[in-house]
């Protein structure tokens, strides 16, 4: 290709030298009214001055030249209408299009919109115009004679130039696009974060600890700067927006030691909830972003539990021992691997909701008195039967209106049918089977697949409002069904957790459904009882509740603290059961889920594995196949019309 123009090379470099001008002009100098006119000025007459060559050179080009003068030129008109908007971005520019200046809202979305197409017109016109001098460049460009280009001097490919200045516009086009982006992404105020360094939103749950508080908590953040300072920030923003009663406080434990010895903190990454500096409740993260993440990803558990401790005073939930009760099994190793295990994590739930957790047994209240500082009474799944003297107990404290959770196990011979007839309810222990719906468990003879039942018909009530919110199914393993007795005239009684209508009871103990003798029908799994009528001048507030399953409460249902990767069935075990606490305990208002990052493992029902089976086997190589011959087919008809 001939390097020789009609234009000289510096025309270029003047127009940018103008473009730069009125940047630091109107940038930089923006805010000096004296100094910016110079530059700017100056600027406007650089690409003005330029412009008029240009167009002088394209009218004296010779006509084999005129068409790399024409891309020459349209690239400098674009960047005239690219410095014509920005004008008319301005206060004065936009006065003169009728524009609203003085109402800001107005003017800030036309600045907006305005500044975002002259910076395309810029990009669009200038791209293309650099990407041709440098291809061109400088050799026997650097003098303005048009005469001497008519001489046969050499000419240079029209054709290519506008390649060349195609590809320029193209890559352009795509800058400009993201400009666009960029301009809706503003607007659109919206997050979300696919990282793996994520942090928990806060959850409606742990807005309700501190909404609507006539006194608000006082949360102060001790941290560095870094990712954890602004992913710490951005949760309690989040969760004031959400109606928290907070004021959040960001602190430097150096400059601010005084408070931070009121508050007893030594260390930063600390969070503080405090009512004043008295009592405050601590929670600490580390600063160092790669340690910080674990903490992160359960944040919202870290501080609702920590919230709960500083809005109210500790509640005591006592556990009955001293009858082969799932709370004082300690199973390790195989052994646990072949039961459900012990109650853990439903102690670790009740502490995290500000709850003392103690046990109650012959010595302790059991067989004579339950203690007055009871919010709840735990009886899961017994193998002993309780005394005369016990049972005489329990049906006081429940007279007297104390709060009571049930759960007993149909292969164990208690009933407590004295305590349940003060509930209103019967425990029936025959196995309630599912053998349309129910959970394939691995290491377990197909036929035992119907002890794991899969339900999810949840009762419009407060203790499992979330529950039947959320669309999802829970397990339970091998669960008996209650049914309604006699109840006093006060108490009222709901069946929140019943089994799809699929469900039968295994009359026979053969594991199979036998048409002749067995019904599939509605079980009831819990039961909810409360007082029909709410008096506000007395203190009573009876609530509780009965569980046809033990084995919901144990370990293995609720997931350990020793394997964090929950499934889906035990997270919606924890929801359940964690709702129901809230409920017995009066707080369902605090009800819902706790957001948290941790990986949820996903286990398919039998019918789900069957159609995931034949999906990979037949369905996807079948799909490929089928993509292959269209292919083939087209590129036959293809070949056989040029041929």
């Amino acid at each position: 290709m001939a390097l020789r123009t009609v234009s000289p090379v510096w025309l270029t470099a003047i127009l940018c030298l103008g473009l730069f001008l009125l940047l630091l002009g109107e940038r930089a100098l923006g805010d000096m009214n004296l100094l910016r006119t110079v530059p700017s000025l100056l600027g406007v007459l650089a690409v003005l001055g330029s412009t008029i060559f240009r167009v002088v050179a394209f009218k004296k080009a010779p006509s084999e030249h005129r068409k790399v003068e024409l891309t020459f030129l349209w690239c400098q008109l674009g960047v005239v209408v690219a410095v014509i908007g920005y004008f008319l971005t301005t206060p004065t520019g936009a006065g003169l299009l009728g524009i609203d200046v003085a109402n800001e809202a107005t003017f800030a979305k036309f600045k907006t919109a305005g500044t975002i197409l002259w910076m395309i017109a810029l990009v669009v016109s200038l791209t293309p115009l650099l990407a041709v001098e440098f291809t061109l460049g400088t050799s026997r460009r650097m003098s303005f004679d048009p005469k001497a280009m008519s001489k046969s001097s050499g000419t240079v490919e029209g054709l290519r130039v506008r390649e060349v200045a195609t590809a320029g516009t193209t890559v352009a086009l795509a800058l400009s696009l993201t400009m666009v982006t960029c301009g809706v992404a503003k607007e659109k105020d919206v997050q979300k974060d696919y990282s793996y360094f994520a942090t928990t939103r806060p959850s409606d749950a742990t807005a309700a600890i501190v909404k609507d508080r006539s006194e608000p908590i006082d949360v102060y953040l001790f941290f560095p700067d870094g990712i954890t300072k602004q992913e710490v920030e951005n949760y309690f923003s989040e969760l004031k927006r959400k109606g928290a009663a907070i004021n959040v406080h960001h602190k430097s434990r150096v400059i601010d030691a005084k408070l931070a010895k009121e508050l007893s903190v030594s260390s930063d990454g600390a969070i503080v909830f405090a009512k004043g500096t008295k009592n405050p409740k601590r929670l600490l993260i580390p600063t160092d972003d790669q340690k910080a993440r674990k903490k992160l990803r359960e944040l919202d558990q870290l501080v609702n539990k920590e919230l709960m401790k500083a809005v109210r005073k500790s509640l005591v939930a006592y556990f009955t021992v001293g009858h082969g009760e799932l709370n004082t099994r300690k199973l390790k190793g195989f052994a646990a691997a072949q039961t459900m295990g012990a109650a853990n994590t439903l102690k670790d739930i009740l502490r995290s909701r500000n709850y003392q957790v103690k046990d109650l047994g012959a010595t302790q209240g059991l067989a004579s008195k339950i203690p007055e500082d009871a919010a709840a009474v735990l009886i899961l799944g017994p193998t002993i039967p309780f005394s005369d003297e016990e049972t005489t107990a329990l049906g006081q404290f429940i007279e007297s209106g104390g709060n009571v959770i049930v759960a007993l196990d149909p292969d164990s011979p208690v009933r407590l049918d004295s305590v349940l007839q003060k509930l209103g309810v019967t425990f029936d222990p025959l196995l309630v089977l599912d053998d349309k719906s129910h959970v394939r468990v691995n290491n377990i003879a197909p036929k035992a697949h119907k002890m794991f039942v899969l339900t999810s018909s949840f009762a419009a009530h407060s203790s499992t409002t979330v529950a039947s919110q959320s669309n999802a199914s829970m397990m339970l393993v091998r669960p008996g069904s209650l049914t309604k007795r006699d109840l006093p005239a006060n108490k009222k009684l709901t069946f929140v957790v019943k089994s799809r209508n699929t469900a039968f009871a295994d009359l026979n103990s053969n594991l199979m459904f036998d048409a002749d003798s067995e019904k599939r029908r509605v079980h009831n799994f819990a039961a909810a009882v409360e007082l029909k009528k709410k008096d506000p001048a007395k203190e009573n507030k009876f609530r509780s509740m009965v569980f046809a399953d033990a084995d919901l409460f144990s370990d293995n249902s609720l997931g350990s603290k020793s394997n964090p990767r929950t499934n889906v069935y035990q997270r919606m075990a924890q929801i359940v059961v964690a709702n129901s606490i809230l409920w017995v305990g009066g707080e369902e208002k605090l009800a819902g889920k706790i957001e948290h990052e941790k990986d949820i493992e996903i286990i398919h029902t039998k019918n789900q594995n069957m159609v995931w089976f034949w999906a990979n086997v037949i369905l996807v190589p079948l799909l490929i196949l089928g993509l292959g011959l269209l292919y083939i087919a087209y590129y036959k008809r293809k070949t056989g019309r040029q041929s």
